[in-house]
């Protein structure tokens, strides 16, 4: 079957993990870093002969069950975007509403993190849910932007994001979605584009991504957490390295994080599935009337603080080390069946698996409602529906 894209997602895959683990090993030129465990190692290892391996066999694939309705797109998402943008403004609302004032908020916004992260916040679940879905549609718009050429949706609804992630002054749903934008350019237009422009778009992406960070981190910026790194660096850093330095430590320690873990797992909570799933058991404890999962781990030190752990530290957790290698290939069977879709909403949902893939480093994406919900409604979408671009 001949193919929409221009990069097949075998060589995404080699290339990305290629140009990750050259970057993770830079971190020992700049920083005292400890070498990863063995059986870190070897996990790494399966987990990404697995992901490519099932990928390859995933891609040969062509699966699709249907049972479509027809859907007219323009209309269908702009009442999205209506919708969606006025849960987001209700949400701001209740934010204000809550600490009183814009000026209050900025100059606590710390403070106003700590309270939110991992609780149940000032926003109703509910609407938490709802807001979810920005992250489905602005995945949805790119693809409807390589069918009209209008870019106005994916604008939209990725302000929509970013407003999202100003809640609670994170920047975990506006990095996915820049990964997700990333992940469609590369697919659709390959290495080409890879130039002075997309150059200048990555400052602008770099300024919007931390602009959680720099408005919780007051007028010190960057320098608050640069400078606890300071006995652990082998070179100097100079001040307007910070914002760089402070971006490469929240991206390229995870490794370090999950050899500790692997050293000390007694210590951490181990329960099948409540890690993989956590927005699938948090709706049922809701409606138990029982504490959400805190998914919150400890922190350890490679050697400065720090609680991410990678995607296989989630795995470990629900699976054991047995499960490594299945979650990967099956992971990379479904990521290999999407790319042969035809469907925009199985298209949209590809998109957010390069999502996850980016993630992997980091997070378990699937643990965050925010991503599991889009995907789940997309993956229902593409079942029930048909969407037709004019």
């Amino acid at each position: 079957m001949r193919s929409e894209y221009v990069l097949s997602p075998v060589l995404f895959l080699i290339t990305f993990f290629s140009v990750y683990s050259l970057l993770f090993a830079c971190g020992y030129l700049i920083l005292h870093w400890e070498p990863l465990s063995l059986l870190a190692l070897l996990s790494f290892t399966l987990f990404i002969f697995g992901v490519i391996f099932g990928t390859y066999t995933g891609k040969k694939i062509n699966l699709n069950i249907s049972i479509r309705k027809k859907v007219i797109s323009n209309r269908f998402i702009f009442y999205a975007w209506l919708f969606l943008t006025f849960c987001v403004a209700i949400s701001l609302y209740l934010m204000l509403k809550r600490y009183g004032s814009l000026d209050y908020i900025i100059s606590y916004a710390f403070v106003i993190r700590e309270q939110v992260i991992g609780g149940d916040g000032f926003i109703p679940f509910y609407l938490s849910y709802i807001n979810s879905l920005n992250q489905a549609f602005f995945a949805l718009s790119l693809n409807i932007y390589k069918r009209n050429k209008s870019k106005k949706f994916c604008v939209l609804f990725f302000i929509n994001i970013v407003f999202c992630d100003l809640l609670t002054f994170g920047r975990v749903g506006t990095l996915f979605a820049l990964l997700v934008l990333v992940g469609f350019l590369f697919f659709n237009k390959g290495f080409k584009i890879i130039n002075l422009k997309t150059m200048m778009f990555g400052f602008i992406a770099f300024f919007v991504l931390n602009l959680s960070r720099i408005i919780r981190g007051g007028e010190s910026g960057f320098s608050s957490s640069v400078n606890g790194l300071v006995p652990y660096l082998k070179v100097n850093i100079p001040e307007w390295g910070y914002g760089l330095l402070s971006n490469y430590i929240y991206f390229f320690s995870s490794p370090l994080a999950f050899s500790k873990y692997l050293e000390n797992h007694e210590e951490f909570q181990s329960s099948f599935g409540q890690r993989l799933f956590t927005p699938l058991y948090n709706i049922f404890l809701r409606l138990l009337g029982e504490n959400r999962i805190n998914t919150i781990d400890p922190f350890v030190n490679v050697p400065y603080k720090t609680n991410i752990y990678t995607v296989l530290r989630d795995i470990f957790a629900d699976v054991g080390v047995w499960g490594v290698l299945p979650s990967a290939i099956l992971f990379g069977l479904i990521f290999g069946m999407l790319y042969n879709s035809k469907s925009i909403f199985n298209q949209s949902l590809f998109l957010m698996f390069i999502g996850c893939v980016f993630f992997f480093p980091l997070y378990n994406a699937l643990s965050f409602g925010m991503f599991l919900i889009s995907m789940l409604f997309l993956f229902f979408m593409s079942i029930l529906f048909r969407c037709d671009v004019k």
